[in-house]
């Protein structure tokens, strides 16, 4: 089995009944309903509402560029979705660097998702060969900062002002990690051990 899948078979008996998949056209409208959650309250995540077909084209991007964009459906329901993308910035030059992204819906929140979709990115990110794994958070965003921070993410800088939220204008950090050093660190092994366990040699 594959790192990517041993991570995933991992990352499913963490949710339990939960199922974590791929995500489909069919779940444009549940995702933009999840986006819009928190869009534009300047705490969490920067943007503008969604509607159904802003959701139907971003995820035909990601299938296009086979950028990986997952769901965890529980209940019938999209709890969360996270996934990779090219860096936003000189993509081309910055192949080996991509961006992720994590967002739970509210009713879901507080109940144990984050860690285990973060774990899982991150292993992706491995098993795709990448060296750069990188995180932009609003620095209002407390709880993200504390699950990036969890697993091993170093605050490489910050945007002073960069997202304007009504008349606030807030600050955007840069996280990231360094996967071909990360995995030399106490905690990035400790990770992929209790991930991995014998087979992830």
């Amino acid at each position: 089995m594959t790192g990517a899948g041993i991570a995933l078979q991992s990352l499913r008996a963490v949710l339990g009944d939960g199922c974590l998949r791929p995500a489909a056209e069919s779940d444009a409208a549940q995702l933009a309903a999840l986006h819009n959650e928190r869009a534009t309250d300047g705490l969490h995540s920067p943007g503008v509402p969604w509607t159904t077909d802003t959701a139907h084209a971003f995820i035909e991007r990601f299938a296009r560029e086979r950028w990986p964009l997952w769901v965890v459906e529980r209940d019938g329901q999209i709890a969360a979705w996270c996934s990779l993308q090219a860096f936003s910035w000189a993509s081309a030059a910055c192949a080996h660097t991509v961006e992720v992204a994590l967002h739970i819906a509210q009713r879901w929140r507080g109940r144990g998702l984050a860690g285990p979709l973060a774990r899982f990115i991150l292993c992706l990110a491995v098993a795709h060969g990448y060296r750069n794994l990188v995180a932009w958070v609003l620095a209002t965003n407390g709880v993200s900062k504390r699950v990036v921070s969890a697993l091993g993410a170093t605050r490489w800088g910050t945007v002073p002002g960069l997202v304007r939220s009504g008349r606030r204008f807030i600050d955007v950090d840069l996280y990231g990690w360094a996967l071909d050093t990360y995995l030399d660190t106490p905690r990035g092994r400790r990770l992929f051990t209790r991930l991995f366990g014998a087979q992830g040699a």
